[in-house]
């Protein structure tokens, strides 16, 4: 296993900042208008619509849009908003967010989207009062809306999802009446061979009726245009799909998606998609013995989102155990971890890679499993050039020498006792804060906030504790220094006070809760827990 490569913790932690900071279907920050038009990874830039004609052309004119692909991306994360009105609702009128919203923090992240998202609807020929936001989320709030992050290692923006029906049509093409300037046609979906009935006729055949002829189902991208900056949306084959580039569209139109499947008191799912994440993904999921309907879910109470918990169907149950998680261990998890993702695992006895290879296989262990207790801690970079600060906290220090065999490959971590375990780390770092929290020199999170030390010492098997606060802080001051390197001023920084403004958007940052969600094994499913601070 890579532990370098933490794409699935990754994955949870970025999305669910993105739920509770209000930015589910802007989900990554856009860039500027220089940007506008399909994203470098959309391909060539003549895909966008031609500067000289654009003054000639009708606002409906399409181009043709040539896909490569020879099918289309797999989902990676779905994030389904259930309830999208209640979670409209509680972004709009939370007060955090609405500080934040008017702070520089909240202006930086919006950036120069800020003036499409706050642009009078009459200063683009909408009719009513309110905002070309309002306008946008109003139409789409119809049904459930979902949020699809794409595989691939080429970076492609998400693609917001949901059902087309009478109500949103009309809206969007009101919407596209004032905000179209061109778009894209594709003619069909990548790898498509289906065909569907098209109008026109052709010769009978024998003398019998004359059957239609069969073309593609093509697709039309509609191009937005506000403030210089663009969406692109389709309304077709029972979907509107709405992204920052026409590719996304196309890949939001024709990807097939798990079934939308609402919970009773759910109001926000994360559906992480094994065969979109890759290989990591499909390790873990073995290795928990769970199904590919992992679910991690939420719901609205006010203008708060609560977590409620980790659901999943538990495939091979002698492969997860239910228990809290030991004090010994969480004593070496410092508190200011970001994320933290333990489980309770049953084992064989003796550890090789022999023995994994059966345990998880189809034959299973052949015997009783032996329970170990792990717990991943990660701190997300917002540096590329930093390195990958990762660490695996182990119950049982008898695998102490098994573990640094399995590890040892050409990303191989430290290793050594801690608290009655063994911790492995990829920065020495990172080792000393595990070390330091044990002794009792920093705090653990063991003396974090009383609702989290309640929900980690209660019976769980799977369980992810993100602190959205310490997740947000490190991205902002090591994309600011970053940003200050690429000036030349890394170096005259490095020991610099903040700026005023980033220290406001910590102290800003650090009001964001702890959240705690769990799945515990009973029967042939998880039943799920959460909690926060």
């Amino acid at each position: 296993m890579n532990v370098r490569d933490p794409r699935v913790i990754a994955g949870i932690a970025l999305a669910l900042a993105l739920v509770i900071g209000g930015a589910i279907w802007l989900s990554r920050r856009p860039s500027t208008s220089e940007g506008a038009g399909p994203t470098a990874s959309d391909g060539p830039s003549t895909d966008a619509p031609e500067e000289t004609s654009a003054a000639t052309a009708p606002y409906d004119t399409k181009q043709q849009l040539e896909v490569q692909q020879d099918k289309p991306r797999a989902a990676a994360l779905v994030v389904d908003v259930l309830n999208p009105s209640a979670v409209r609702t509680a972004i709009f009128e939370n007060g955090w967010l609405s500080s934040a919203g008017t702070a520089p923090l909240g202006r930086g992240y919006l950036g120069s989207w800020a003036a499409f998202l706050g642009s009078a609807r009459g200063d683009v020929g909408l009719s009513g009062a309110g905002l070309v936001r309002d306008a946008i989320v109003d139409a789409l709030v119809q049904a459930p809306v979902r949020v699809v992050l794409f595989e691939g290692d080429t970076p492609m923006p998400p693609a917001l999802i949901t059902a087309s029906s009478p109500a949103t049509s009309t809206a969007l093409k009101g919407l596209t009446l004032a905000l179209q300037r061109g778009g894209f046609i594709v003619d069909a979906c990548p790898g498509e061979t289906a065909e569907v009935a098209d109008a026109g006729v052709l010769e009978a055949v024998d003398g019998g009726e004359a059957p239609p002829p069969l073309t593609k189902q093509r697709i039309e991208i509609v191009r937005w245009v506000v403030a210089e900056h663009d969406l692109y949306l389709a309304d077709t084959r029972g979907r509107v799909v709405l992204a920052r580039s026409p590719r996304a569209v196309v890949n939001g139109v024709c990807t097939t998606l798990p079934e939308l499947t609402p919970a009773p008191g759910v109001d926000v799912q994360l559906r992480p998609q094994v065969a979109g994440l890759g290989r990591p993904a499909d390790v873990l999921t073995r290795m928990l013995g769970l199904g590919t309907d992992v679910a991690l879910s939420w719901k609205v109470e006010g203008t708060r989102l609560v977590p409620v918990g980790i659901g999943a169907t538990v495939e091979h149950g002698d492969r997860l155990d239910a228990a809290p998680l030991p004090a010994s261990l969480l004593a070496a998890v410092p508190a200011d971890t970001a994320v933290a993702l333990a489980a309770g695992i049953k084992l064989p006895a003796k550890l090789d890679e022999a023995s994994l290879a059966a345990a998880w296989g189809e034959g299973g262990m052949g015997e009783a499993g032996k329970t170990r207790t792990v717990i991943a801690l990660w701190q997300p970079r917002g540096d590329a050039k930093a390195p990958t600060e990762v660490a695996l906290l182990w119950s049982d220090p008898a695998d102490k020498d098994a573990l640094r065999a399995l590890f040892s490959g050409k990303n191989a971590m430290s290793i050594d006792e801690v608290c009655g375990g063994v911790a492995l780390s990829s920065t020495a770092a990172l080792l000393s804060r595990i070390k330091a929290s044990c002794k009792g020199t920093t705090p653990s999170i063991a003396f974090a906030e009383p609702a989290v030390v309640a929900g980690l010492k209660e019976a769980q098997s799977v369980s992810l504790v993100v602190d959205l606060g310490a997740v947000l802080t490190a991205l902002l001051e090591d994309g600011w220094r970053a940003e200050r390197a690429a000036q030349g001023a890394g170096a005259k920084d490095k020991d610099k006070a903040l700026p005023t403004e980033i220290d406001d958007a910590r102290k800003l940052l650090d009001q964001l809760p702890r959240q705690g969600l769990v799945g515990t094994k009973s029967g042939a499913s998880l039943q799920p827990r959460g909690y926060s601070s």
